[in-house]
């Protein structure tokens, strides 16, 4: 009997140990539930308060220091300070709120800073008589008209990160920003791609800049970088400036090359006419000035802002090939190198004037395949150059036609017009030795008329004497 009573003490005892222990495990369950709920809440209401349109009318006029803020937040109808409504699983109630700048690590400036506090009602444990009371702080940046508050915004506290929510716009305004780099020196730095698949880079201050660090911008499947100077309140006129791309000093930022497009025109709906220039900076300067500029009517522009051909340009033209020329430079526009220690196997061009003059000499129109139809020029054939002078012709790999290198035929016609001269010089001296001959011919023939004028003289005084004898 007596082990009976004594094994019922013994369950007995293990019974009330189980229970204190279920009562001790629930109210654990209960608290970290309620604590959960908490940080859920805090979270959800500093979400709200991170939009200054909604932070700010909740807010403003309260002082910054101490304010018993009583029922302040009632958006959409959650979190007024109200006992009588639970929110969550474990039905927690915000009791009361209160704004305080002191006694908060996280505030290290008392004007921009303060924090909302707020005191939270826990449901009665089941190992307690009354509920818990238990409090979560919101960290506020503010601005302050005298002590109260002027506007607000929540931050995440234990951040650096100030970020904040404007309907569904997200920004920020602390610091710099970087992605995929730890120390950001710019406004935004991204540290890698950067892909933007319908998005603009958009400043209304008409200055934009884009910072690319040993990198590129790459445009993808006709992907287009666009300068958009069209407002609403603005609209381009002559000469206005569309947009820079800028190349910049990395010591003191001074512009070292630009690219600008300019407006042609007025603009309005149809019109948007528009020229481009380039500037670079000399040695030894950083003022940019303009070099070369592409006009809204196809013409290219060198050393002239005011270019009057395809391709106008204010000074000399260099162009390299088979040989080196320069256009522009000397007395007569054109000259290619043609310096003998550049040359070897020279010879003189053998039968040069009757190659030039196999050649014809033609006026023609060119015809509906040509660049200029109908249009009446002169010139030579290529294929008949060609004969005679094949180094003179050329033939266009793309669209097979021949050309003529008029320059070339130069040496040819100096060897032609030398020959001539030869020929001229040589019958010009053989005419002089004629003349020479027909000369002495010409006295010959004067003395013999001087003879036959005194024999015929002598006749006459002869004749004249026999006439008197008879």
């Amino acid at each position: 009997m007596v082990e009976i009573l004594v094994a019922v003490g013994m369950l007995a005892g293990l019974t009330l140990v189980s229970m204190n222990l279920a009562k001790q495990a629930t109210s654990t369950q209960k608290k970290l539930e309620t604590d959960i709920e908490a940080d859920f809440i805090t979270r959800e209401i500093t979400g709200i308060l991170s939009d200054p349109l909604k932070c700010t009318p909740l807010l403003a006029g309260f002082n910054a220091a101490s304010t018993a803020a009583g029922a302040i937040l009632n958006i959409n109808g959650k979190y007024a300070a109200s006992l009588t409504t639970g929110y969550g699983a474990s039905q927690l109630k915000v009791d009361s709120y209160l704004i305080s700048n002191s006694g908060f690590s996280e505030i290290t400036d008392t004007n921009t800073e303060t924090s909302l506090v707020i005191n939270f009602t826990m449901p009665k444990i089941i190992s307690t008589t009354v509920p818990t009371m238990r409090a979560r702080r919101i960290k506020l940046i503010i601005t302050k008209s005298g002590a109260n508050i002027l506007t607000c915004k929540s931050a995440w506290v234990n951040s650096l990160d100030y970020w904040s929510k404007s309907g569904n716009n997200l920004f920020y305004s602390a610091g710099k920003i970087g992605i995929g780099i730890s120390t950001p020196t710019e406004i935004l730095e991204v540290g890698g791609n950067f892909a933007a698949t319908t998005g603009k880079f958009n400043n209304d201050s008409g200055v934009t800049f884009v910072n690319i660090s040993q990198h590129y911008v790459e445009a993808n499947s006709g992907g287009v970088l666009a300068f958009n100077a069209e407002r609403a309140a603005w609209h381009p006129t002559l000469n206005d400036s569309l947009g820079i791309i800028s190349f910049q000093n990395g010591v003191n930022w001074n512009r070292a090359a630009l690219i600008e497009a300019f407006a042609a025109e007025n603009f309005d709906a149809v019109a948007s006419g528009s020229y481009v220039t380039i500037s670079t900076s000399p040695l030894g300067a950083n003022i940019p000035s303009e070099v070369i500029r592409f006009t809204e009517n196809a013409k290219v522009g060198i050393g002239t802002t005011t270019p009057s051909e395809k391709l106008h340009i204010v000074g000399n033209l260099r162009v390299q090939g088979s040989t080196d020329c320069t256009l522009g430079n000397g007395a007569g526009g054109t000259n290619c190198t043609s310096d003998i220690r550049l040359k070897k196997n020279i010879q003189e061009i053998k039968d040069s004037l009757e190659k030039i003059l196999s050649l014809r000499g033609i006026e023609f129109e060119w015809n509906e395949k040509s660049q200029s139809p109908n249009k009446h020029a002169i010139g030579v054939i290529a294929q008949e150059v060609e004969k005679v002078f094949p180094t003179a012709v050329i033939e266009d790999l793309q669209s097979g036609y021949k050309k003529v290198d008029y320059a070339v035929l130069v040496a040819p016609l100096i060897q032609a017009f030398k020959k001539l001269y030869n020929e001229i010089t040589t019958i010009k001296n053989e005419n002089s030795k004629n003349e020479e001959i027909i000369a002495g011919f010409k006295d010959k023939i004067k003395k013999i008329e001087l003879k036959n004028a005194s024999l015929e003289e002598r006749l006459l005084r002869m004749e004249k004497l026999i006439n008197k004898h008879e």
